[in-house]
């Protein structure tokens, strides 16, 4: 009786064993257990190039033209479009984004202002009566057509948007012209006639040229990327420049790139 009861425990066991070899795989239960959707990270790093226009103002003070006693020149701002282009490179760590990044812009943004007072001397000359009226002019100008920036940019990758912010050199061309003068004129009664001479003008050593101007430059912006490497760009800048003229120029720009 055993031996009949160990022979056929051990035929069950056989059957149960083949059954599962012949059996396809099936999926296990893992209770609350599961696998965490894939996430994919919008690959920024390397070379781009891209078309910009743009929309800004300017502030150009001429204070530090004036001489001492002389009129007080002002501060004139302007408003212009400019369109350009940039370049740069990104490397990336993981969603980290730093990068150089250059910009060039063509625009007109223009300024100019004149100050002047006048006094009155009685009774100069040999003769009583006789008055002299001095005028002091003081003139600037300043026209900046191209000017651009060479920046080091960092930002943080969100999907497919790409926040980030800059800071650097600025550079432009510029066109200056300073100058001073003084106008007398002779006026005043002399017995019974009236006498008035022509204005006479010395113009004082005057200033104008063509120069390189320097600063520095900052801002922020977004890069979004449509598809492929096709991004568009939106992004702020305020350059501020060191030169006889105090200038300085905020801009809002928009563009489209690509990244290859």
């Amino acid at each position: 009786m055993r031996r009949l009861l160990f022979a056929g425990f051990i035929a069950v066991v056989t059957a149960q064993g083949a059954l599962a070899a012949d059996m396809p795989d099936l999926p296990v239960l893992r209770g609350s257990v599961y696998e965490a959707p894939r996430t994919y990270r919008t690959v920024w790093q390397g070379f781009y190039v891209g078309g910009q226009v743009g929309y800004g103002a300017s502030n150009m003070n001429f204070f530090d033209l004036n001489v001492t006693d002389w009129p007080q020149l002002q501060a004139v701002s302007h408003r212009a479009t400019s369109f350009g282009g940039f370049a740069g490179y990104n490397a990336q760590f993981e969603d980290v984004i730093v990068g150089l990044d250059m910009n060039y812009s063509r625009g007109t943004y223009t300024a100019s202002t004149f100050a002047e007072t006048s006094t009155i001397t009685l009774n100069v000359g040999p003769i009583p009566g006789l008055n002299e009226t001095v005028t002091r002019r003081s003139d600037g100008a300043m026209t900046i057509k191209d000017f651009g920036s060479i920046r080091v940019r960092g930002g943080y990758s969100a999907g497919s948007f790409l926040p980030y912010a800059f800071v650097g050199i600025g550079l432009g061309r510029a066109d200056t012209f300073r100058s001073t003068s003084i106008t007398g004129v002779y006026s005043g009664t002399i017995g019974p006639n009236n006498v008035t001479n022509a204005p006479r003008t010395t113009r004082l050593p005057f200033d104008t040229n063509n120069q390189l101007v320097h600063g520095v430059s900052g801002g922020f912006g977004l890069d979004w990327m449509i598809f492929g490497g096709l991004f568009a760009r939106a992004e702020y800048e305020y350059l501020q420049f060191t030169s006889a003229t105090n200038a300085n120029i905020h801009t809002v720009r928009g563009g489209v790139g690509y990244k290859f």
